[in-house]
C-alpha cells in the first residue's frame, strides 16, 4: 500500500530519526575575501552567507528538523566570520552544527556573458561526540566538468540553470548572466539548494541515539575515590556506559552514555548519598557537559 506520509515522519514515529538541534553558520572563505570583494561589498557577502543559511534552515525544517535560533549563534557567528573556526565555545541548544565557508567568482565568456561559480565548503559536526559526519565542497565549476558532488545530485539540478548536459555526459552546471551579478545570483542559488538537500540527507543517514553522551568534570578528589565513583556511575539508572578520559592535576573527565539529558543525570548526581558523603556537589552544567566539585 503506498502511504501519502512523508519519509521524515515514518522514520520518526518507528524511532529512528533523532529530532537533531541543527544551528548553521557560513561566512566568506577569509583566504579568498579580497576577490570576492571584487563582485560584493561585505555587506551584500553576509547578505549571501545569510541566505544559503535560510534555505538550508527551510530545508531541515520540512525533513522534520529542529533549527537553533540565529540570535542564539551570535557568540559562535562572530568567532567564525574572523577565521573561519570555532574552539573553546558553548556549544549550549545545539546537537549538530552546519558551518560552511563561501567562495565567489565570475569572469568574461562568450560574447558578452559572463561566467560565475560558487563553491560551499561544507562541515557538518556532531557537538556531542566532537565527529564531523559530512565534510566536501559543493559547488559548480567554471568548465562545467569537474564536478564537485555526486553525478547523480548533479543530474537532478542540471536543468535548473537550461544548461543541459555537455558532451561528454557531465551535467553542465556552469552558471551564466549578462553581468557578473546575475551569473553570481545563478551560482549561489544552485549552491544553496544543492547545499541545503546534501546536508539533509547526510543528517538523516546518522544512526538516531536513545542515550546520549554527556562529558563529567569531577574537580578535587583522590584517585581512590574517583574509581569508587566510577563503579557507583556504572549502576546508575539509564547509564550504558562510564568511560574514563584523563586524570591530571586533581581533575578527572569521564565520558558517559546515559538514556537522557545533562539536566537528569545531574539531579541524580545531586541526590546521591555517595557524592553527598564524597562532598560533591554540581556546580556548572550545560547541555553536554556537568562540573562536580568538593564544596
Amino acid at each position: 500500500m503506498v502511504s501519502l506520509v512523508p519519509v521524515a515522519e515514518i522514520l520518526r514515529a518507528s524511532g529512528l530519526l533523532r529530532k537533531w538541534r541543527v544551528g548553521t553558520l557560513m561566512a566568506p572563505d577569509q583566504q579568498n575575501l579580497n576577490s570576492i570583494l571584487r563582485f560584493y561589498s561585505k555587506l551584500r557577502i553576509m547578505e549571501v552567507a545569510g541566505s544559503i543559511e535560510s534555505e538550508i534552515g527551510k530545508k531541515l525544517i520540512q525533513a522534520g528538523f529542529k533549527t537553533v535560533d540565529p540570535r542564539h549563534l551570535e557568540k559562535l557567528r562572530k568567532e567564525f566570520n574572523k577565521s573561519n573556526t570555532i574552539s573553546g565555545t558553548s556549544f549550549q541548544g545545539i546537537d549538530l552544527l552546519i558551518t560552511g565557508t563561501i567562495s565567489l567568482a565570475a569572469r568574461s565568456s562568450v560574447g558578452h556573458m559572463h561566467q560565475a561559480i560558487c563553491q560551499i565548503h561544507c562541515k557538518v559536526l556532531r557537538v556531542d561526540t566532537g565527529e564531523i559526519v559530512y565534510q566536501d565542497i559543493v559547488g559548480n565549476t567554471f568548465d562545467g566538468v569537474n564536478l564537485l558532488v555526486n553525478r547523480d545530485i548533479a543530474f537532478k539540478y542540471a536543468g535548473t540553470l537550461g544548461n543541459g548536459i555537455l558532451a561528454d555526459g557531465t551535467p553542465d552546471l556552469r552558471a551564466f548572466g549578462i553581468s557578473d551579478s546575475a551569473a553570481l545570483q545563478k551560482a549561489i542559488r544552485l549552491s544553496s539548494v544543492m547545499a541545503s538537500d546534501i546536508v539533509v540527507s547526510q543528517i538523516t543517514r546518522i544512526p538516531a541515539a536513545a542515550s546520549s553522551r554527556i562529558a563529567l568534570e569531577i574537580n578535587g578528589l583522590e584517585f581512590s575515590q574517583l574509581m569508587e565513583l566510577e563503579e557507583y556511575l556504572k549502576t546508575l539508572e539509564g547509564v550504558a556506559n562510564v568511560s574514563i578520559e584523563e586524570f591530571a592535576d586533581g581533575i578527572q573527565n569521564m565520558e558517559i552514555e546515559y538514556d537522557g539529558d545533562a539536566i537528569m543525570l545531574a539531579r541524580s548526581l545531586n541526590k546521591s548519598n555517595l557524592c553527598k558523603n564524597m562532598g560533591l556537589k554540581v556546580k556548572n552544567i550545560t547541555k553536554n557537559k556537568i562540573v562536580l566539585k568538593l564544596k
